[in-house]
């Protein structure tokens, strides 16, 4: 028995001997114990065969512990604490056909709390104590067994702690929220621009006029407007004319816009319209004038559809609608002589009907980086709600849209 020991501990000497590096420490205090008793085992069952082989495994595992263990970590003159930290134990190499030699339980994961690092002050160049030691568990007589449910479950500042599972999964659902966020802000864009209907009208007539809503309207009933009665003495032997113009209705717009697809997007916002009318009425001699201001706020609602990217350059189209709302309005007539002015009359003009509006569009969009110049014209038509309010909506209904505007992006 004596000689077959010393003969496996020979050749296990020989191999680790022929392996680079220097074996771990402790190595042959651990292993001399047990295999004595694993050489007993196999003289009493007189399987030579299997002994040899038995031999010649626990050779080559010894070796491929050794040399893991070199290259898995730096030496000891080297160590630091990160490293130190970061050094797997040396039980996560065992192979397992050497459980019986190392009757060490794996755990399925281990608490990081387990193991402290603690740095110790060289005391002397002689020394060979390491300068980082590592705090092991207590033990007792029985092999050591670490447990997952036997781990600490509270730290050092006395809070509950959570395993590595639990760590990564509240990690990744605060990245995947955050991630939502992000992407729900990138698809959010605001913008501004200024556009015109192209929808302007003018007629004359014969005679005396005025807008309904206007004070000349009451006063062809009933003169007590010396300005107006000075206009219709003055022209009682000449040829009256009646000219009336309805401009171009100037809007701005601060819109939001959402992406609903990737080339699908919801579009709406805050719309100021100013529509300006004018009226000129009488002859040379004596002529009364009005102009009429109206402002309107609008709520749109857009769908667009981009069909076409390129580059920087992207084209959509779409349809909206829109109500409008007339917030505002003003008549002011001016009464003249022989282009001298007599009276001056103002009033208010109010509303109360909704201005619904229709139409289709199409437009280009340059992206500039952190902006967009954007581009857009179309069509749309305002229906008739009734109201008495003398407009370019009721005179030219359907009318051409033209705007110039830029879009800023909002993201995280």
């Amino acid at each position: 028995m004596t000689d077959n020991r010393e003969k496996w501990q020979q050749g296990l000497r020989d191999a680790l001997d022929s392996s680079s590096g220097a074996e771990p420490d402790l190595l042959w205090a651990s292993l001399a114990p047990q295999a004595a008793q694993a050489a007993d085992r196999l003289r009493r069952a007189h399987k030579r065969k299997l002994l040899w082989g038995s031999v010649a495994g626990t050779a080559f595992a010894a070796a491929a512990i050794a040399a893991v263990v070199l290259l898995a970590g730096p030496a000891e003159d080297s160590l630091t604490p990160s490293s130190a930290g970061r050094r797997p134990p040396l039980y996560t190499f065992v192979p397992s056909g050497l459980d019986s030699l190392y009757p060490l339980s794996r755990p399925e994961s281990i608490s990081v709390r387990r193991t402290a690092v603690a740095p110790v002050e060289s005391q002397s160049e002689s020394e060979t104590e390491p300068l980082f030691r590592v705090d092991e568990p207590e033990t007792n007589d029985r092999s050591p067994e670490i447990s997952v449910d036997s781990a600490d479950k509270t730290d050092s500042s006395g809070q509950e702690g959570i395993s590595l599972e639990e760590y990564l999964r509240e990690d990744e659902r605060a990245f995947s929220k955050e991630r939502r966020r992000s992407a729900a802000a990138s698809r959010l864009r605001v913008g501004a621009s200024v556009g015109s209907l192209a929808a302007s009208s003018s007629s004359t007539q014969s005679g005396y006029g005025a807008f309904y809503s206007s004070a000349i309207a009451g006063m062809q009933i009933s003169s007590t407007s010396e300005g107006y009665s000075t206009v219709l003495v003055q022209n009682s032997f000449s040829s009256v004319n009646t000219d009336r113009h309805y401009y171009q209705p100037v809007s701005l717009a601060l819109t939001v816009s959402y992406d609903l697809l990737p080339k699908l997007s919801l579009r709406s916002g805050l719309n100021y319209s100013a529509v300006v009318s004018t009226l000129s009425s009488g002859s040379e001699q004596a002529q009364y004038s009005t102009t009429q201001v109206l402002h309107y706020l609008g709520l749109p609602l857009d769908l667009n559809y981009t069909f076409l990217r390129s580059g920087r350059f992207c084209a959509y189209a779409g349809l909206g609608a829109m109500m409008q709302k007339a917030v505002a309005g003003s008549s002011t007539t001016f009464f003249y002589k022989n282009s001298a002015l007599v009276e001056k009359t103002a009033q208010n003009v109010s509303e109360k009907e909704l201005q619904w509006s229709a139409g289709a569009f199409a437009g280009l969009s340059y992206d500039l980086g952190k902006a967009s110049l954007q581009f857009e014209c179309g069509a749309s038509y305002h229906f008739d709600n009734g109201s008495f309010v003398e407009s370019v909506y009721k005179t030219r209904p359907l009318g051409l849209n033209i705007s110039l505007g830029l879009n800023f992006p909002l993201s995280r």
